[in-house]
This record gives C-alpha cells, structure tokens and sequence, in this order.
C-alpha cells in the first residue's frame, strides 16, 4: 500500500501547521499570564487560586483521556487538541511567572569573577 507523494506532502504540511499554531498558542498565552502580573498574583494570594494551579497543572492529563478516544472524529479532535494546547500554555506561563530570573550556579558567577579556574562553565 503505498500513498501518493502528494498526499504525504499534504499530511507533512498539515501536522507542521497544527505544531506551529500549537507553539504560537502557546507562546502567546504564556506571555500574556507572565505580562499581566494579576493572574500570578491571584494564584498566589488566594487558596481558591492555589486550588485553580493545581487544576491548571492537572487539567492537560484529564483532556489526553478524551483526546485518545476521539482520535479519529474530525472536529471534536481538533477541538480537544485546541483546548489540551490552552491547558498546557496555562501550565507553561505560570511557570515561567513564577521563575522570575534564570539561577546561575555558584561556581559559574564564582567562576566568572575569575576566582576559580577550571570550572565546569569553561567554554573554549
């Protein structure tokens, strides 16, 4: 059974598209909850939005159920898809929210005062 060249040119395209859409979606969304510092801040100062990050994190394993068994039907798995690329954005932009800076170990900064030669940080 071999497929025509064009129908496999048109399924390449069609899944770089979906994964395109999916890692702008998620940019887009992961930026918007780290740029508007009231959706972190209200996860943080409530339990009812300790409790939503906790549902937030869960949520993209509870939508791969439904995902996997509507696999085959045309609109309801690009929807489900669309809702699982959402979930997870959320889970990606509350997690760089709440990563403010990036942690540079010890012997690197040490390493970068040059007070320590040989460290793991050398580059050459």
């Amino acid at each position: 059974m071999t497929e025509s060249p064009e129908l496999r040119w048109a399924l390449i395209r069609k899944i770089y598209v979906i994964l395109s859409l999916q890692l702008l979606l998620t940019a887009v969304v992961a930026a918007v909850v780290v740029k508007v510092r009231a959706i972190p801040h209200f996860f943080v100062s409530s339990s009812a939005g300790l409790g939503l990050y906790i549902f937030l994190i869960i949520f993209p394993f509870i939508v791969l159920c439904p995902l996997y068994f509507y696999r085959q039907k045309h609109p309801v798995n690009l929807l489900l898809l669309g809702v699982f690329t959402v979930a997870i954005s959320f889970a990606v932009g509350m997690t760089c929210a709440f990563t403010s800076e990036i942690h540079v170990p010890p012997i690197c900064r040490s390493h970068a005062n040059g007070t320590h030669s040989g460290s793991p940080c050398d580059y050459h």
